[in-house]
């Protein structure tokens, strides 16, 4: 899979990622399933009948688009038995292999969760079971133009025949390797932006201010006007930089004896990097404890400065290939919901906490179910 694979096969699984990000076909595909699933998100929360559970709604929200741009499909909120067994087996999945978990640090701890292992290995295959039914599914009906990643994958890639360095495996597992990852990362981001938003509400008025002057009053907010509201943007970035969900990256190795910072480090080396600390660096980021979103306005991140400053979806050439379409997911459905509700409290009152736990592979906010969207006239 991207995560774990090295050399020709991880160049061609980052090569076949990129270009289904960037093909203009998928990206419009992906735009009207997440316009799609955005406005099925608003009727639930609008739905005065019955209440709604919002962490719950994100999640779902955060598979479906996934799972729009990887499979081409989208699956309803109200249809349990098409997406649940899939989502919370990758779920199960994701849990056993986190870098948090001891056995990573002391293998000799695996001898004594052999009923664990044994259930993650026939979910993994139940998996791939379901993942080559939908292949198979794209082939005998393929679609043209090639409107998600599969398809990207089916049409440019698997016809190569011998010169393709991506097996069966390679591809089954990318797709796993994307939901789990993806679905965290899409997931616990939604909910800290939204926390922050709460706990500066000068700041979510600016971004709900900047929003109606340039695309107008309850218009729907596209990916494209990312360009058009600078302010919300770095917002978002500012609140990804302090409040990452994600503090370490995957494990990975050189794959040679290497020196980096005076430290000698041996070929094969199991490393992880901290990305909390580099978004709070004090020799980079001025008042680094301070939220500032102007710190980015104005700023090209890739020009000026290093890469491994801001790095929430990690650092180096391994960092996240979904961070194009994590992007477009998070700035989409912030902007709609600034858009359309006011994000505060069950108890406004009282502050809100930011107190954290470590939950599956990231950061996840303990007092999230404080949140709650109301309705703008």
């Amino acid at each position: 899979g991207i995560l774990w694979s090295n050399g020709d096969t991880w160049k061609a699984l980052q090569d076949v990622l990129k270009l289904a990000q960037e093909d203009s076909r998928v990206v419009t595909s992906l735009q009207r399933y997440q316009a799609a699933e955005y406005d099925v998100f608003q009727s639930h929360v609008k739905d005065t009948s019955s209440a709604y559970d919002l962490e719950f709604l994100i999640r779902k929200t955060s598979f479906n688009f996934l799972s729009a741009f990887l499979l081409g499909k989208r699956h309803g909120h109200g249809d349990p038995a098409s997406m649940n067994e899939i989502r919370n087996r990758l779920a199960e999945l994701f849990a056993f292999t986190q870098s948090g978990n001891p056995e990573n640090y002391l293998p000799f701890l695996a001898n004594f969760e052999r009923a664990k292992i044994n259930r993650a290995a026939a979910n993994h295959e139940i998996i791939f079971n379901r993942f080559r039914e939908i292949i198979q599914k794209k082939r005998d009906n393929p679609e043209d133009p090639p409107t998600d990643f599969l398809q990207i994958y089916l049409s440019n890639y698997e016809q190569e025949g011998s010169k393709n360095d991506i097996s069966e495996a390679d591809l089954l597992q990318t797709l796993i390797d994307m939901f789990t990852a993806g679905e965290v990362n899409l997931f616990m981001s939604t909910k800290w932006i939204l926390m922050a938003l709460v706990k500066y509400p000068e700041v979510q008025s600016k971004c709900r201010s900047e929003m109606r002057q340039v695309i107008g009053q309850g218009q729907r907010v596209q990916s494209q006007d990312r360009s058009r509201t600078p302010y919300t943007v770095a917002t978002i970035k500012e609140i990804q930089r302090l409040y990452s969900p994600v503090p370490f990256t995957v494990f990975h190795c050189p794959i040679q004896d290497i020196q980096v910072g005076g430290y000698d480090i041996p070929k094969d080396t199991f490393m992880i990097i901290d990305c909390k600390s580099t978004c709070r660096d004090r020799q980079v980021w001025k008042d680094p404890d301070i939220f500032n979103p102007d710190r980015f306005l104005g700023i090209d991140l890739e020009g000026q400065l290093p890469e491994r400053c801001f790095s929430p979806y990690g650092a180096g050439p391994r960092y996240c290939i979904g961070k194009y379409v994590a992007d477009m997911f998070m700035y989409s459905l912030v902007a709609n919901i600034l858009q359309n509700f006011k994000i505060t409290t069950k108890h406004p009152e009282q502050p809100l906490s930011f107190e954290d736990v470590y939950c599956l592979f990231g950061l996840q906010p303990l007092h999230f179910s404080e949140v709650t969207l109301v309705p703008l006239e």
